[in-house]
């Protein structure tokens, strides 16, 4: 995501309008109305009330901006407007059979093999997994390292994991990693994990901007299918602070600069389950 922004002089020259934003489908076609999990928890109190608005609220999309796909791994791409951004949203089922089981074990505990598929995706390291009292529910921290060419992202994310047996349905939501629910001892350990990780990243220059998003919050909602096992929906914000250069925080809103971000997360995802499923049935 951050290299289209940096490079949006030379990306816009070859950008393709996406056309005329579609009306949001009716709440019976849209697959986040079918979810019965009404709320979620997270320390952050703004992404608590975007998120449990999204799953309580079967109108919430209306006045999105809304884009189909088709031979895609992903069928639509929708943006709410929200203040001075977006709250945007990826959606599909990976255009092949991916079992519930495999998607909620990738989302939750093996991003760390997302560099394989993203190649700014330098570095995406677990760095530990618990059950978060205040949140009543699992949870596992990762750190990201993403390569912007001429900048770099850094953040740490707690996700957490519901499923409700009776509908098939698992929620995995995330937050920037809260630091006052994390002891200190636990926190120690965790920044020397983030020291060895950029001990070992070559950086090309000490003039390369290591910026850190003031806000991350997002989910992942699993559905049994239609077409296919497994319908994933894909929900994610990140705001940038005054502190961040003003090239960042603008471009970071960019429709097209996010919607190449959730793209290329999505298509990354699946291609770690696809890997998933080939060594299960490999002799």
């Amino acid at each position: 995501m951050i290299r289209w922004l940096l490079l949006f002089a030379s990306l816009i020259l070859a950008w393709s309008p996406p056309g005329v934003a579609r009306e949001v489908p009716s709440v019976e076609e849209d697959p986040l109305s079918r979810i019965s999990t009404d709320s979620v928890k997270t320390h952050n109190i703004n992404a608590a009330k975007i998120l449990s608005d999204i799953l309580a609220d079967p109108h919430y999309w209306e006045g999105a901006w809304v884009k189909k796909y088709s031979n895609r791994s992903y069928e639509e791409v929708r943006f709410k407007e929200v203040g001075r951004g977006f709250v945007p949203m990826i959606a599909g089922d990976g255009g092949t059979d991916v079992a519930h089981d495999v998607v909620s074990r990738v989302a939750f505990s093996q991003f760390s093999d997302l560099p394989k598929h993203i190649s700014m995706m330098r570095k995406v390291v677990y760095l530990g997994q618990g059950y978060d009292p205040t949140i009543d529910a699992e949870y596992t921290d990762t750190y990201f390292f993403l390569d912007g060419t001429i900048i770099y992202v850094a953040f740490s994310w707690r996700m957490y994991r519901k499923h409700d047996p009776q509908t098939d349905r698992t929620v995995l939501w995330f937050e920037k990693l809260p630091t006052s629910a994390v002891d200190l001892d636990t926190m120690a350990a965790y920044q020397q994990t983030i020291d060895q990780t950029l001990a070992s990243i070559n950086l090309r220059s000490v003039f390369n901007q290591v910026a850190e998003p003031t806000e991350v919050f997002g989910m992942f909602v699993l559905d049994p299918g239609k077409k296919h096992d497994t319908y994933v929906t894909f929900v994610a914000k990140m705001d940038f602070g005054e502190d961040t250069s003003w090239l960042i925080r603008w471009g970071s809103q960019l429709r097209f600069v996010l919607r190449a971000g959730l793209q290329h997360a999505f298509e990354g995802a699946v291609a770690i389950c696809l890997d998933e499923m080939k060594k299960a049935t490999s002799p």
